[in-house]
C-alpha cells in the first residue's frame, strides 16, 4: 500500500470502492480542471474599465525536449483579475503576441 492507499486508509475511505492507478487519478484530475476551466466565466458589467496585461516567456514544451514561445494573457477588472490563456507563438514578435492578445479577447468575449 503506498502513500495514497495509507492516506485513504486513514481518513476511513474503503480501499476497495477506490480506484488508485496512476491513470485513473490523472483522467480525473484532467476533467476536474477542465470543469473548474468552463465554470470560471468572466463576467465583467458593462461600463467598467478592462485592463489588459500580458507577458511572452520561452518555457518548455510539454514535451520537455523543445522550448517554445508562451504568452500569458490577463484582464483586470472591477479589482479582479481573470486568466485569458496561456496560448504558444510562433515567435516573439509583437505582431504574433498582438494577434494572440486579439485572439484571446475575441474568445473570451470581452
Amino acid at each position: 500500500m503506498g502513500t495514497m492507499g495509507a492516506f485513504a486508509t486513514a481518513s476511513g475511505q474503503d480501499l476497495g470502492s477506490l480506484s488508485l492507478s496512476r491513470s485513473t487519478i490523472r483522467r480525473h484530475r484532467i476533467r476536474n480542471r477542465e470543469a473548474i476551466a468552463k465554470s470560471e466565466t468572466i463576467n465583467i458589467p458593462q461600463g467598467i474599465p478592462v485592463l489588459v496585461h500580458w507577458d511572452g516567456k520561452l518555457l518548455p514544451d510539454l514535451s520537455g525536449k523543445d522550448q517554445v514561445d508562451r504568452i500569458a494573457i490577463l484582464v483586470t477588472a472591477g479589482g479582479r483579475e481573470h486568466l485569458l490563456g496561456v496560448p504558444k507563438i510562433p515567435h516573439s514578435t509583437g505582431t504574433a503576441q498582438g494577434e494572440a492578445v486579439l485572439k484571446a479577447i475575441s474568445e473570451a468575449q470581452l
